[in-house]
């Protein structure tokens, strides 16, 4: 979503909109979703081992004991005035801890550990978790000044692929583009979700920053069987790249918890893990190749 802040300032960056429902069996749930995309072999050689994926998000629960070994570091790009009663979020809240749980659940979606409830497509791969949205009533909130530090952040330590599973339709932003492109040359994967709530009013239209063109946009399909749709709630249309499974994805929740949650957050945290094994396998693959090669083997549906 795309609103302003509470006293009529920045772009405000929501995460995707997602959509809580009845958790399936987690074997059954991470089985499914990782032979869809193809990752059960990979797994077996190859997990992501020397991928560093950022994820700028809404932090990650730093105990979690699905993420714990998969944390590299945890920082915030939220400045201090940000808190308490004159900021936007309770005091309580500050610090590189999520309080918000979606972070939490891409993160495991990416390298979820293999002794923990859930697994990751990437398991062996390296989180560095960059909080740049914070807790905002039931969902979490970030400006257009933050996504932009966290991104240069990332950029100065050098990791290999950014999940963005954040999202403001319509809020094309220059600067925002900018720093994108700065990603992209510095041979970082971007991978961004295309966003929800698909509708007659966004019928063919993406989110930003997934509709810059150096990222990677990723839709949602949901997958029944031999049967592969578009889901209702995803967003589509030009500048789309992939789409993957994001229906009922069960990962980490904050507190140590698991959840099951649908969106297009969780699709474009699959395709991040697939990058990271492909990368893990070859780390020559600059960013273009790596689109090359998952454009080229997917399924058309």
């Amino acid at each position: 979503y795309c609103t302003t802040t509470p006293d009529g300032g920045d772009v405000v960056f929501y995460p995707q909109e997602i959509y809580v429902v009845e958790s399936i069996p987690y074997y059954e749930q991470q089985g499914d979703s990782i032979s869809n995309i193809g990752a059960t072999q990979s797994l077996v050689s190859n997990a992501g081992s020397g991928v560093v994926i950022a994820v700028i998000d809404s932090g990650i629960d730093l105990d979690h004991p699905a993420l714990a070994d998969s944390i590299l570091d945890a920082v915030s790009v939220i400045p201090s005035s940000a808190y308490g009663d004159d900021g936007y979020f309770s005091d309580l809240y500050e610090g590189a801890q999520d309080y918000a749980g979606h972070g939490s659940h891409i993160a495991g979606i990416i390298a979820g550990q293999t002794d923990s409830m859930t697994i990751g497509v990437a398991p062996e791969a390296q989180i560095l978790s960059i909080k740049a949205l914070e807790k905002y009533g039931t969902s979490a909130a970030g400006t257009t000044e933050w996504l932009i530090r966290a991104i240069q952040y990332a950029i100065s330590q050098h990791v290999d692929i950014i999940n963005l599973s954040i999202g403001g339709s319509g809020s094309y932003v220059s600067a925002a583009q900018v720093v994108l492109q700065q990603a992209a040359d510095a041979g970082i994967l971007v991978v961004c979700a295309t966003g929800n709530t698909a509708d007659a009013a966004t019928a063919g239209t993406i989110d930003y920053p997934a509709a810059y063109d150096s990222t990677l946009a990723v839709s949602s399909v949901t997958v029944d069987g031999d049967e592969v749709t578009l889901s209702g709630f995803s967003r589509y249309g030009e500048g789309t790249d992939l789409s993957a499974p994001g229906v009922a994805i069960y990962s980490c929740n904050q507190n140590g918890g698991y959840v099951s949650l649908s969106g297009t957050s969780m699709s474009c945290a699959v395709v991040a893990g697939v990058a990271a094994l492909l990368l893990s396998q070859d780390q020559s693959l600059t960013p273009q190749e790596l689109i090359q090669l998952m454009e080229q083997s997917a399924y058309d549906a």
